[in-house]
């Protein structure tokens, strides 16, 4: 890709027309056409597989602007304005296809566990949350799901029907089921809440509950002689797109981010964390420390505490548009269109504390979907395509980062493309 431009950049703050060429990830600044064939004489050059960078379209008025790109890499910033909307389209494919080449450079073969398969329709499994000693909930929507729970004595079998259900198994039936010879278990479907996208479980002031989000508030049940009852409900001014449960109440997003305490009361606090006026879409909000959680934009994510004030100067800006989050300390996951990456957040040392390390795992992964997290730091991701989901459980290993990346999954060692029957 090549083509007349013109870059405003950190190094020469002022517009300057210039010849630019991107070939095998390396962008080259000239300021003449016919310099190209003496690379030495480029006044601009990026290697786009070897530093981190970002790219992104600056959307200007008309007239202003209108054709310019961003790139970003290290702190200093290079503007690219493009004389056509066709050109600016093929410059960003250009960048996109160099920066996926980048993003799997340092990609291994990663290890991982396939805790279940089952044929069913797309995306009926769409959330999962699990206590261990307590009880595992979920929610069906739109299609049947049938879970196998291995233990060493034998599995259990569990059918959900069609219809879109909330729903809890209760722990001890789940062990006393489990030890027999015949293991079933019956599910109690908790009435009234039936159009739900997300369901999380928490604990505060030794209560237990259960928060449900639909398209206008978080249902809120309490744990009352073994069901969950109505307790309360949070409206909000959009869908719930992400749910916590954290130290000292929850955390969620819909039109900004928010934080609830006092649930116990029947009369929760609600703290606004970011401004409404924030030109970005939240996503995940994830807890990084005991009063530290990450608040993940479609653009970037900042560190700050349960009142909204920053904990880390820096903020992360995602190479790729991600999907879904998650993170088991010390590492993030972020599920993006196709792939998988997982990185390590570094501790919180004081505002100037570094936010992630540079190295990355990045696998194959289309149409993944965190489903939940295991009582010892495993991370639940499903793959699925129109006939088939299978269930994969990664989790950290301690120890001192090396050389060899350190991420392991379960008792089973395999690459993940041999692994998974999924199509890539």
């Amino acid at each position: 890709m090549n083509g007349r431009v013109r870059v405003y950049s950190s190094r020469d703050p002022q517009w300057r027309s210039a010849f630019a060429m991107l070939e095998q990830c390396r962008l080259m600044l000239f300021d003449d056409e016919g310099l190209v064939e003496n690379l030495e004489k480029a006044f601009l050059k990026m290697d786009l597989q070897q530093e981190q960078w970002t790219v992104k379209f600056i959307n200007g008025e008309k007239g202003e602007f209108e054709n310019c790109i961003l790139i970003r890499s290290h702190g200093e910033s290079l503007y690219m304005l493009c004389p056509t909307d066709n050109s600016t389209s093929r410059w960003m494919t250009a960048f996109q296809s160099a920066l996926r080449k980048r993003h799997f450079m340092t990609r291994t073969p990663s290890q991982f566990s396939s805790l279940a398969t089952d044929r069913c329709s797309r995306g009926s499994l769409r959330n999962c949350s699990r206590r261990p000693q307590d009880a595992i909930h979920g929610h069906l929507f739109g299609g049947g799901f049938r879970v196998t729970i291995h233990e060493r004595r034998g599995h259990c079998g569990v059918h959900l029907g069609k219809k879109s259900s909330t729903w809890s198994f209760a722990g001890a039936q789940m062990r006393i089921q489990l030890g027999s010879r015949q293991p079933s278990l019956r599910q109690q479907e908790i009435p009234g809440i039936e159009y739900v996208h997300m369901i999380e479980y928490h604990e505060e002031g030794q209560q237990k509950y259960l928060l449900s989000a639909d398209t206008q508030e978080i249902h809120i049940l309490q744990y009352k002689r073994d069901f969950f009852v109505a307790h309360m409900t949070i409206p909000t001014q959009e869908p719930v797109t992400c749910l916590l449960s954290a130290h000292g109440g929850i955390y969620f997003g819909a039109d900004c981010f928010y934080h609830a305490h006092s649930l116990y009361s029947g009369k929760p606090q609600v703290r606004t964390l970011t401004a409404e006026h924030v030109a970005d879409y939240p996503l995940a909000v994830l807890e990084t420390g005991d009063d530290e959680v990450l608040l993940a934009y479609q653009n970037y994510g900042i560190f700050v505490n349960s009142r909204g004030e920053k904990e880390r100067k820096s903020i992360i800006e995602w190479e790729l548009t991600p999907m879904e989050f998650a993170y088991t300390a010390p590492y993030l996951y972020v599920i993006h269109c196709d792939s998988l990456e997982i990185m390590q957040v570094f501790e919180n040392d004081g505002v100037d504390s570094k936010t992630i390390s540079p190295e990355r795992d990045i696998y194959d992964a289309k149409q993944a979907h965190v489903v939940g997290r295991g009582p010892n730091g495993e991370v639940f991701i499903s793959l699925s395509n129109n006939e088939r989901i299978e269930l994969h459980s990664f989790f950290p290993i301690n120890g001192k980062r090396g050389n060899q990346k350190k991420r392991a999954l379960t008792n089973v060692f395999a690459t993940w493309e041999k692994k998974s029957r999924i199509g890539h």
